[in-house]
């Protein structure tokens, strides 16, 4: 998965759990979540946005 497809991707989940939940997600969290998600594989990615959905 290229850089540029993961953040898109972070930015839709961003977007749908702001529209979902009206979830203001702080730029540190968002950060720590995104360099979360660099560390680990698709499966945990998978997870982890399962999670917030």
């Amino acid at each position: 998965m290229g850089i540029f497809s993961f953040l898109k991707k972070s930015k839709k989940v961003e977007k749908s759990i702001k529209s979902n939940f009206n979830v203001i997600i702080s730029p540190t969290v968002l950060n720590d979540v995104i360099i979360l998600l660099n560390k680990q594989n698709k499966t945990a990615i998978r997870l982890v946005a399962t999670g917030f959905c």
